[in-house]
């Protein structure tokens, strides 16, 4: 049994990699839409992270970030949370 696991965890382990990879070298989006505005975003993020930003959602505009507040984002991304947040809450 706690083989049978470990050999599905490779096995995913591998998939999620490889379809990483090639979204890597291809250049495609991977997940869902993030609805974020490209031309507004490539003002100040650079074209190529938001090439690879594969992210599947937008915390930032839901709102909920106000002016004068702290945001930590503990995302594995490319960081475009954290720019967007930033100009919301201010320096």
């Amino acid at each position: 049994m706690a083989n049978e696991v470990k050999e599905d965890n490779h096995a995913i382990t591998k998939t999620v990699s490889e379809r990483y990879a090639k979204a890597v070298t291809n250049g495609e989006q991977l997940c869902c839409p993030t609805g974020y505005n490209h031309e507004d975003l490539g003002q100040f993020i650079p074209e190529p992270v938001l090439k690879v930003s594969y992210g599947c959602g937008t915390p930032v505009g839901l709102s909920t970030v106000q002016p004068g507040e702290v945001v930590l984002d503990i995302g594995s991304g490319g960081g475009i949370d954290c720019f967007e947040a930033s100009r919301k809450v201010g320096p």
